[in-house]
């Protein structure tokens, strides 16, 4: 079996100030300029049509939505709760009593601050409900109701006040007995 044709033998000239040698057998010969990546953009590519990696017929097709029933909906998101039972915070929210109207899952909430709780958790539940329940359209919406501005009782006094509105009978004693409310 005949090779290829051995190379020819460098020759090697020497002058006064340069030194050339022939290269070794050890050193790998450098690369063309054609192995370096290219560093500008070719305007042909543009214009070339693009293979499509799956066509229409072969695409898949997403799945229906299923309707959502109450008592799935129910179980499902009792399970994404106790995913936070370690988290106080976030697992009272999850807790709290909510409504499922068209695609809507509303949570009722008391603060301000559960309604920011419940933004951090929306995108996870929705995604676990989504997933469960078989309905990409169900969304996630927090509903603040304010408390009809019940009056906090705090101090002695109010206490006294409070206890005197529903047993009026105790402002006699105290005026029989010379009491003072505040000490």
């Amino acid at each position: 079996m005949a090779g290829p044709p051995p190379a020819p033998e460098p020759t090697i000239t020497s002058h006064p100030n340069i030194t050339i040698s022939a290269p070794s057998a050890d050193v790998a010969p450098r690369p063309t300029s054609s192995a370096r990546p290219r560093s500008t953009l070719n305007l042909r590519d543009i214009t070339a049509p693009k293979p499509r990696a799956l066509t229409p017929d072969l695409a898949p097709q997403p799945l229906p939505d299923k309707p959502v029933q109450i008592e799935e909906l129910l179980k499902c998101w009792k399970t994404f709760a106790e995913q936070y039972r370690d988290r106080v915070a976030e697992y009272s929210v999850l807790n709290r009593e909510i409504q499922f109207q068209g695609n809507e899952v509303i949570v009722r909430l008391a603060n301000p601050f559960e309604e920011q709780l419940l933004q951090l958790l929306k995108a996870d539940a929705s995604t676990f409900l989504r997933r469960e329940l078989f309905n990409s359209q169900i969304t996630i919406s927090g509903k603040l109701e304010v408390t009809a501005g019940k009056n906090l009782i705090y101090t002695n006094s109010e206490k006294f006040e409070h206890l005197l509105r529903k047993y009026p009978l105790l402002g006699k004693l105290r005026e029989r007995f010379g009491l003072d409310a505040e000490y």
